[in-house]
This record gives structure tokens, sequence and C-alpha cells, in this order.
């Protein structure tokens, strides 16, 4: 899997905090939410990076208990929350989270879901970046669909 260096998802210690806690509740079952906040374009010496500034993680309950899916069928639900911090707080979905039992990559399911949900009507989805977190050690790592292809992306944990 190629890495792209372009893309960053930021995250504070707090998020981060919060997405744990999310992955313990549902233990031992996968765990899952979104994470909202603003895009950034910086100029770097290379180029562009493209920061993907997380403020707030909402944590949702799978619709299916098990310890290698989750889902989350309830789509009025999912489209509420994308207005609300959209209208209210002007943030945009940034990425949708979700925790494996023993791994921080996508598994199968996962990829064929992150190319169906760049093809959706809802543009929302489309440049959603993928974090994964494994709940054995809470390594976490961000994925993007960037030209037909799965590509792993850096995630910087900030203090504040």
């Amino acid at each position: 899997m190629r890495f792209e260096k372009d893309i960053c998802i930021i995250l504070n210690q707090d998020l981060l905090k919060v997405m744990r806690q999310c992955v313990q509740n549902a233990h031992p079952n996968e765990s899952g939410g979104l994470l909202f906040g603003e895009i950034f374009q910086n100029a770097m010496e290379e180029g562009f990076r493209y920061d993907f500034s997380c403020k707030i993680f909402e944590c949702f309950v799978s619709n299916e208990k098990s310890p290698v899916s989750y889902w989350m069928n309830n789509i009025e639900t999912l489209f509420s929350f994308l207005k609300i911090y959209n209208d209210k707080y002007n943030l945009k979905l940034l990425s949708i989270f979700h925790s494996h039992p023993a791994s921080s990559y996508p598994s199968g399911f996962d990829e064929n879901y992150m190319k169906y949900l760049y093809n959706f009507p809802q543009k929302a989805f489309k440049n959603a970046i993928w974090t994964i977190m494994d709940a054995s050690n809470y390594d976490l790592n961000g994925f993007f669909y960037l030209e037909g292809e799965i590509v792993q992306i850096n995630v910087m944990i900030v203090e504040h």
C-alpha cells in the first residue's frame, strides 16, 4: 500500500482519549464514529499538504454487535449529525472511524466500502479519511481513497 505524504489527519490528545473510550465501551465488539473539523492547505517545500484538523468526535453504537464488523444503518441519524456540524459549527465530516480487534489496517470489506462511499451521491463521504484503531494496543492509522486506490496517510497527534 502506498503512503501519501501530502495528506495528514490531525487529532489532539483529548480526541484520542474519547476515541479510545469509544473502543473500550464496545469491547469485545468493533466500535465506530465520525470525526468533524476543518481542512487546510499548507505550503510545503515540495508543494502542498492537506491537513484534516479534527475538532469533534461522535461515537456511534454499531447496529451489528460483532467483534469482526461494524455497521451503522441509521442513515437519518448520520445525516442529522452531518447537517448539525455543518450548519451550526461550520465543520465538515473529515473521517469515518472504526476499530478492529487486532489491526489498524483496512479489511477487504473496508476497502470495498471505501470505494462505495467515494461514489456515493452524498458528497460528504467522497473525501472522508478512514481512521482505524487497533483495539488491542490503540494504534491508529488513516487511509484515503485517491485516484482509484487506497493509500495510507499520516496521522498526527498533537497536545491541544
